[in-house]
């Protein structure tokens, strides 16, 4: 069968910044696996164990998303401007888990309840036209009188069915100031992802012009594929490390958190040199 396919190419700078992603990701992966291994313990508190509950949970999401990252970055070409897109998502979910390691567990349990609230609210769409009401049913089926379910349709609605509660009280700009409180690095880091790369993945996921203009090699708007394949990957190390800070922070004896800290420190050094003077400055102050 016949498929659409475009040229590629790949350099030596672009393999060795792959590997460098691989890298602080399965390190990543390793601090998920130290939280783990931290809530078993008797040290762990009940407000510590429901946040690493869902810190893990999305710590284990991110390093998936950047796993299908790598894949578009293997090769450069017409394709690598996906990365971006994933790269964006990994930033996000990178900040939820920090966010939610930013107070007493109450933002941890927010977000847990407000998952059961969406599973059950996402089960049954009505699908209205102007002759005909249809409602749709998808597996698999919560029920409402499950006990947490019930807790969360309470907490999220006002009892007529309608909500009247977001699942974070932040938004993104909220989130990244609320984890500054807990560790200043990581909100100049979360902050630098932002502005670094998320209005264009936005572009990208929205199939603009723009988007396929400023993505393709050669166009007077554009960046060559390396490009972008520097800037996903600077974005998922600058959100690792911003995670890996606030992890650190809470928990100070997880040596895999600082160990994830240092290595992007390196990165920064061969890949950004003017970046890693003035981070360098900023922890230094």
């Amino acid at each position: 069968m016949k498929r659409v396919t475009f040229e590629s190419k790949q350099t030596q700078s672009n393999l060795e910044r792959q590997e460098y992603q691989n890298t602080v990701v399965w390190m990543l992966h390793r601090v998920g696996i130290d939280l783990v291994a931290f809530s078993l313990s008797p040290k762990c508190t009940k407000a510590e164990l429901q946040q690493i509950k869902v810190a893990t949970a999305l710590i284990v999401s991110a390093c998936s998303t950047a796993e299908a990252a790598a894949k578009f970055n293997q090769e450069l070409s017409i394709l690598t401007k996906h990365s971006l897109l994933l790269a964006r998502t990994f930033y996000e979910t990178c900040l939820n888990a920090a966010y939610a390691l930013t107070d007493a567990g109450q933002i941890a349990e927010r977000a847990e309840m407000y998952s059961a609230y969406r599973f059950f609210k996402d089960q049954s769409q009505v699908i209205k036209t102007e002759s005909k009401t249809q409602v749709l049913h998808f597996e698999p089926r919560v029920k409402r009188n499950d006990a947490f379910v019930k807790r969360a349709i309470e907490y999220f609605e006002n009892g007529n069915g309608k909500k009247r509660k977001k699942c974070f009280q932040d938004d993104r700009s909220g989130m990244i100031a609320k984890i500054g409180d807990v560790s200043k690095s990581a909100q100049i880091l979360f902050h630098g992802a932002e502005t670094a790369g998320y209005q264009f993945a936005s572009e990208i996921s929205h199939g603009s012009l723009y988007a396929h203009q400023k993505s393709n090699e050669g166009h007077v708007y554009g960046w060559e594929p390396e490009g972008i394949s520097f800037l996903t990957t600077s974005l998922i190390i600058h959100s690792s490390e911003a995670l890996a800070r606030v992890i650190a922070e809470k928990f100070p004896t997880l040596e895999n958190a600082k160990h994830l800290i240092s290595t992007a420190g390196l990165y920064y050094q061969v890949e950004a040199p003017e970046l890693s003077s003035e981070l360098s400055d900023f922890y230094a102050n």
